[in-house]
């Protein structure tokens, strides 16, 4: 489901009237929310820029009713347009500690998030991330949610958990942009994340870096760590513990999928080494077993990526570099060796950067004496604070 297909394409059933949409209007106005109505197969015209009173005083009688997004109440929220979708939306935002207002879709497969926040100047919508499912971020001027009391035919939409019209403008809550702009796929506009699709474009051609991190991450040999893990569970049966560490092989795999993450193991790779070893955790899911696996990945992912402050700030910073240039004859590999430092500060959750020049080199995809050569000019630019060790990022 688009903003468009909000707006646009409703099922040809019509609408029913219904005297509430007005009540609905007054209710969401006295809160502080721009409510526009909406027509059965369109939006009135001017309904993300015109006066609501004046859209109101032309609306059709069997009108559905829609929240404006952004403005000064800040109104935005999630469209999440799957079962699996919904549940990847709920573990992160709880893993963020929100818990949003939620409203079930005439589909019945979905759900809508609503939330408060602050985004950038000229965002209103964007897909969410792969790795999340099918939905939308929306939250800026020129996006809206259909909401209750809309009708598409016999179905509806309806607020979960006891919220009415009257309480939802108390229950919603504020919510950082930074902290759900990790959702979409291009919170701050296409030309912040050219270089993070330029990059996940070579990683579908066997460029070996992760695709649906926030930092993409040159892929590695498995940590020994994760090898043990894996010849460990091999034979291993339910409710045996793993290498006196793990509580169940559940635990066990949890590990080892978030090992071969930060090794930059992509899903596919992740997913060929069990194929490859089969172990009986993997072999007992049967035909479900990718399905099975996907959801632990999407689960390593969500926490690797929410779990830590840090890490978001870095990935924060990681999207400004990408987005900026270094002047210059070697701007371009000063730039991939910033951002090969910045790679290996978010796997290892610190600013303060322990690592070889040789890893560098080989994170940065660039010479030996290209990283040496680039390091000294960061550090005389004052980009980096350089150490003997360790390597500290001057943000």
């Amino acid at each position: 489901m688009t903003v468009s297909g909000d707006l646009y394409y409703h099922e040809t059933g019509g609408l029913q009237a219904s005297t509430s949409v007005e009540a609905a209007r007054r209710v969401y106005r006295e809160a502080g929310l721009d409510a526009v109505p909406l027509r059965a197969k369109r939006g009135c015209r001017g309904w993300s820029t015109l006066d609501p009173d004046e859209q109101w005083k032309r609306a059709p009688a069997d009108c559905n009713i829609g929240i404006r997004c952004g403005g000064p109440s800040g109104f935005g929220g999630v469209d999440a347009d799957s079962w699996e979708t919904v549940q990847n939306v709920e573990n992160y935002l709880s893993g963020l500690g929100f818990c949003p207002v939620r409203d079930s879709t005439p589909s019945g497969r979905g759900r809508h998030f609503f939330l408060t926040t602050s985004a950038p100047e000229g965002f209103n919508w964007t897909p969410l991330r792969p790795e999340f499912g099918m939905g939308e971020l929306r939250a800026g001027p020129g996006a809206l949610f259909t909401v209750y009391p809309s009708r598409i035919g016999k179905r509806g939409y309806e607020y979960l958990n006891g919220v009415t019209p009257e309480t939802l403008g108390q229950l919603l809550q504020f919510a950082e942009w930074k902290d759900i702009a990790p959702l979409g796929r291009n919170p701050y506009g296409r030309k912040r994340t050219q270089v993070g699709e330029r990059l996940s474009t070579a990683s579908e051609g066997g460029g070996g870096i992760l695709e649906f991190l926030p930092i993409w991450l040159a892929k590695q040999d498995l940590p020994d760590r994760a090898v043990c893990i894996m010849d460990a569970i091999q034979d291993a049966t339910e409710g045996q513990r793993i290498l006196n560490r793990y509580p169940t092989r559940s635990h066990a795999v949890f590990a080892f999928t978030s090992q071969a993450i930060l090794s930059g193991w992509s899903f596919h790779d992740i997913l060929a080494e069990f194929v490859r070893r089969s172990p009986l955790v993997f072999l007992e899911q049967g035909r479900y077993g990718e399905s099975w696996l996907r959801s632990i990945y999407n689960n390593r992912v969500l926490q690797l990526t929410a779990a830590s402050k840090t890490r978001k700030k870095l990935a924060m910073l990681y999207s400004e570099i990408s987005a900026s240039s270094i002047p210059g004859r070697s701007g371009r590999t000063d730039l991939a060796v910033l951002l090969g430092i910045v790679q290996i500060a978010w796997k290892w959750r610190s600013f303060e950067v322990r690592a070889s020049q040789r890893e560098i080199q080989q994170q940065a995809a660039v010479s030996w004496y290209g990283a040496r050569n680039a390091l000294t000019r960061l550090e005389d630019s004052g980009r980096l604070i350089v150490m003997s060790r360790p390597i500290l990022y001057q943000s």
